[in-house]
Order: structure tokens, then sequence, then C-alpha cells
């Protein structure tokens, strides 16, 4: 009978280094990671917000997958109130339906109230026109603060 020595050095413990090594690394990127990157409470989180080019950069943001479209009052309204297309995305991805505000039988696009809180605390309100194609962004109010806009 031979028997097999197991050195220091031997597969079996080379096989167990590396594992040892690729749980060490990967706990270590696990522990990097934010498991929730968005604070609906109402505390800044350590998300950045898309940049914004130009206007408003809103060219990650979708509603039900389709493309959203600023109306000229919707951006008007998002300048005055000071909510950005990071903000409008998440009261789009995380914010409830206001059946009450809402327009489910308009024609020729339903319309829907979507409120939710932004990432600094504004509880706002999204309203979008659910087209075929694409979803136009109507408008967006900050239900906690009332602003002086000029927008027509």
């Amino acid at each position: 009978m031979s028997r097999k020595s197991h050195s220091l050095f031997g597969t079996s413990s080379v096989l167990g280094f590396i594992a040892l090594v690729v749980l060490a690394v990967g706990s270590f990127f696990y522990v990097q990671i934010d498991p929730a990157p968005n604070n609906y409470s109402g505390e800044q989180s350590n998300v950045t917000p898309p940049k914004i080019s130009g206007y408003y950069d809103v060219s990650e943001v979708r509603y039900k997958g389709k493309e959203l479209i600023l109306t000229k009052h919707a951006r008007c309204r998002m300048d005055c109130r000071q909510i950005d297309a990071f903000e409008v995305n998440e009261v789009l991805t995380h914010g409830r339906i206001n059946q009450r505000k809402s327009q489910p039988d308009a024609s020729p696009c339903p319309k829907y109230a979507i409120e939710g809180k932004s990432r600094d605390g504004q509880t706002v309100r999204a309203v979008v026109a659910d087209c075929d194609r694409n979803v136009k962004l109507v408008t967006v109010i900050d239900l906690d603060n009332d602003y002086k806009c000029s927008c027509k």
C-alpha cells in the first residue's frame, strides 16, 4: 500500500488556500457595497445622482421600460421646485399611484399621479401620461412647499 503524503504545499493545501483568498476578497467587496442604495426616510444617502448635462439629463429615466419625455411645463416646474431628474426617477421607481389624482381613462394617454419621497426629503408628485411608445412627464409638484412658479 502506498500512502500519499500531504505536504504543506500539496495540491489540497493550495486549493484550500485559494478558496480562502477568494472568500476573503468576496467578503471585502460584499461589505463595501451598500445593499439598499436608496434611503426613502428623507435622510441623505451615499447615492450619486446622474450627471446633469445641459438642462436636465433624463436619458436614464424610464417608466414601465419606456423613454421619459419632459414637457416644457414639467421642465419649468422641476427647475422652480428644485426637483432634478434623479428625484423624478426615485418617485417613478419607488412611489405609489394616487388613484384620486390619476386619470386612467384619459385619452389619448392615461395619466397617473405617482407620489413618493425624494433623496432630499421632498414629498413629490409626478404626473405622467403613459402613451403607447413613450411616457410624458406632465408636471412635478412638491407637496410640502408652495413655490411661486411662473410656468405657462
